[in-house]
């Protein structure tokens, strides 16, 4: 059984796709974006030996001991599928696959390019940045003001003079570490 990896030249995006035999795969598939994909990997597997060790296993994280003690088996796709549906887990469709890779992409891109400018540790305070301001609201001067008084504050700790060594401290304050 071949799984063939296709690539998009024009998004970039990759596919594994198992066929049956070499005859059933195509040279080219169309991309979510429209492309074309062409076949750039091959590999083969064939089974040997018990089949239904992998099958177990999916078994056993799905269904857990109780469900595999209450007698659930899986069967198949079918069988997965209704899992899915009664745990109300949704497949991503490839628009959001799409989406999600490219995300991700610029996700690494970003990251390759502050860490060459500025360092780890302004990768690590860009994505504090963003995980702060998502979970608040908060706008860019508001994250600014914050971050200068949790500045300050951390200043003041190292320093020994925070009011809350000195015992006065405000309720809603940041006297931690």
């Amino acid at each position: 059984m071949p799984t063939y990896t296709y690539i998009c030249p024009a998004c970039r995006v990759s596919m594994d796709e198992l066929f049956r035999t070499y005859e059933d795969s195509p040279e080219t598939m169309t991309c979510f974006c429209g492309g074309e994909m062409s076949k750039s990997s091959v590999y083969q597997f064939r089974l040997v030996g018990p089949v239904f060790h992998d099958l177990m296993q999916i078994e056993k994280q799905l269904l857990g001991n109780k469900g595999l003690q209450a007698g659930k088996r899986i069967r198949g796709k079918k069988d997965v599928e209704k899992w899915e549906r009664e745990h109300k887990l949704v497949r991503c469709t490839a628009k959001e696959i799409r989406q999600g890779q490219e995300y991700y992409a610029d996700t690494r891109s970003q990251q390759s390019d502050i860490v060459s400018r500025e360092g780890k540790d302004a990768w690590y305070e860009h994505c504090d940045r963003g995980d702060i301001k998502d979970i608040t609201g908060w706008t860019e001067p508001q994250y600014q003001r914050w971050r200068s008084m949790n500045n300050a504050e951390q200043t003041r700790i190292n320093n020994g003079t925070s009011q809350a060594t000195r015992g006065h401290e405000h309720p809603g304050t940041d006297s931690g570490p």
